[in-house]
């Protein structure tokens, strides 16, 4: 948990030729709309592009366990430099600069 981002998950991490993460995750994620305005009050991310992911999250968030905060049910992913949240690519990711 981070904030009030809460990912369960469960994938596979690796890395490609140059030594950059590939990820490959199911997740269920609570709290992504609180997550999208920190992003954006921090400059990770314009407001356009956090209301596509908005939408595009909220046609896939379904009602919380027990009453709990709304969920997603999607697969993650981090792939040639990109982070994807299902198909929405989310915001770029540096690059681990290696010793």
């Amino acid at each position: 948990g981070w904030s009030r981002l809460i990912l369960e998950s469960s994938g596979t991490l690796a890395l490609d030729a140059e030594l950059q993460p590939i990820v490959a995750i199911s997740a269920t994620i609570r709290g992504h709309g609180e997550t999208l305005d920190a992003m954006v009050g921090a400059g990770m991310l314009r407001p356009g592009e956090s209301l596509m992911a908005r939408m595009a999250f909220g046609l896939l968030q379904r009602d919380g366990r027990n009453g709990g905060p709304p969920e997603i049910n999607i697969s993650v992913s981090i792939q040639n430099g990109w982070l994807y949240v299902g198909p929405v690519k989310l915001l770029r990711v540096a690059p681990i600069r290696w010793r």
